[in-house]
């Protein structure tokens, strides 16, 4: 994200992680109360649906007259020396001056009970589901959500294998095609772990520990590797995957 870029983030329905790799971040969590689902909700009615639903959940709210800034009451997490979150709430003597969120168009405003986190890099922020966010790049920044997330449910998707070759099996028609699909994405998914391991390109986050498991787990689950990626009309994927 760019220095100052404001990027709103429609709740899941799962748990989102975000690992800071350079810059920093302000990001304001909004809990999924009542209060807050149903703002939220009037909010995708002004907004307006398409085919794939709402685009963005702050459309269609008027701007703020001026600054968001921090109230009391508000909620700061902040990592400390050991990228751990500290948990301050504010007073009311208690202020904020380089802290303050301006925002084209936002729903801040009309939430409740927000909480703000301060993310530097090498902090991880676990966003809760249903929870509306919105974060604020302070400086230029850069972060490894999609890759943090990839390498972590590595080993459970290695642990379920059986299961999926046993709902494939149930689908012979469609065996091949979904077999090949699958190889591909595990080959490149765990190439991408182990370079990571090997060159240190994302210094902030360690594949060690991902790897150890994934090594415990590979003896048990190669049987169901091999016949699982037997059924690849790819045969040089499988061979590389069955290789590892």
């Amino acid at each position: 994200m760019t220095s100052g870029a404001c990027h709103q983030l429609e709740p899941k329905s799962k748990h989102r992680i975000s690992t800071l790799i350079t810059g920093n971040r302000a990001a304001l969590v909004f809990p999924p109360s009542e209060y807050n689902l149903r703002c939220l909700k009037e909010s995708y009615q002004a907004a307006g649906t398409d085919s794939k639903g709402p685009r963005n959940y702050l459309e269609g709210i008027n701007p703020l007259e001026s600054d968001e800034t921090i109230n009391v009451g508000d909620t700061i997490i902040e990592p400390d020396d050991a990228n751990e979150g500290s948990i301050t709430t504010m007073a009311s003597d208690d202020t904020i001056d380089d802290v303050e969120v301006d925002h084209e168009v936002n729903l801040s405003k009309a939430f409740d009970c927000r909480t703000l986190y301060l993310q530097y890099p090498g902090s991880t922020l676990i966003i809760p589901p249903l929870c509306p966010v919105i974060i604020v790049a302070q400086t230029t920044s850069v972060s490894a959500d999609f890759y943090i997330s990839l390498a972590s449910k590595l080993p459970q998707r290695v642990q379920n294998l059986s299961l999926l070759r046993a709902r494939n099996d149930r689908r012979a028609t469609k065996d091949e095609v979904k077999a090949q699909n699958f190889t591909h994405r595990l080959f490149n998914d765990l190439e991408q772990v182990l370079l990571n391991s090997s060159s240190n390109t994302l210094p902030a986050f360690d594949t060690g520990s991902v790897i150890t498991e994934l090594a415990g787990l590979w003896d048990n689950a190669k049987e169901d590797i091999c016949q699982f990626v037997g059924a690849s009309v790819d045969k040089k994927m499988s061979n590389k995957i069955v290789g590892m």
